[in-house]
């Protein structure tokens, strides 16, 4: 219904640009060009490393790294990510496209065409309320853009509570289980786990665990937005 409500709400008023207001269009350019690109760094300690899981961090996680579109300090990226995964504002995911492209483009060889993209699961609280799982219409984009496969493979415990909701060293606690895999194509060797936001990278460390469990061998990620991490 919120969907819906939002959806009806676009229609009926004229585009407006999120951040200055601008009539014409829900993100307009020279907002956009002020978003500042995410560092590429170890998912989980913020070590630069070009988007791999550094070293250290290798020895206890399954995800091999994972690459952002954008830096969410800035107040800008926090609104578009708010529109997107509240008000289902999807027409703002397509004028990503351009930017997208040159990161995936950039960070290839996390990225080979032979891999799945496999969005992100919502609670089912969250997806009854919402109408929508925001990480599904991000990997529609990457998939446009690259022609990789979506396969939507998991699913999260309904004993977890939502993510926004924790603290961030709360949410490594009981890791395990929080999310499942409900099938799996045996041919997927590479899957890069999509979603809106990484903070802790605990909620893409769930899915690489889950997926690596079913056999896959490799597991990476994609992200709107990266937060800095509050702690080492």
């Amino acid at each position: 219904m919120i969907h819906l409500f939002h959806f009806l709400d676009d229609i009926l008023f004229p585009a407006r640009c999120i951040i200055c207001g601008r009539d014409g269009t829900l993100l307009c350019k020279a907002c956009t060009m002020t978003f500042p690109f995410a560092s590429q760094t170890c998912p989980f300690c913020d070590a630069i490393t070009d988007g791999l899981t550094c070293k250290k961090c290798s020895q206890t996680k399954k995800l091999n790294g994972a690459i952002s579109l954008f830096d969410y300090e800035h107040p800008g990226v926090q609104k578009l990510i708010a529109h997107i995964k509240y008000r289902g504002l999807f027409s703002l995911i397509a004028t990503l496209t351009a930017d997208t492209e040159d990161v995936l483009v950039s960070y290839e060889n996390l990225f080979p065409l032979s891999a799945a993209l496999v969005p992100a699961p919502l609670r089912k609280t969250s997806f009854i309320e919402r109408g929508f799982n925001q990480a599904e219409v991000i990997a529609k984009m990457v998939s446009k853009i690259t022609g990789m496969r979506i396969s939507k493979n998991l699913a999260f415990s309904s004993r977890i509570r939502p993510q926004h909701l924790l603290s961030q060293n709360a949410r490594w606690e009981k890791i395990d289980n929080r999310v499942t895999v409900r099938y799996l194509a045996k041919d997927i060797k590479h899957a890069i786990v999509v979603d809106d936001l990484l903070t802790t990278g605990a909620t893409l460390e769930s899915c690489a665990q889950a997926l690596s469990q079913a056999g896959v061998k490799r597991i990476t990620g994609f992200t709107l937005a990266r937060q800095k991490k509050l702690f080492r």
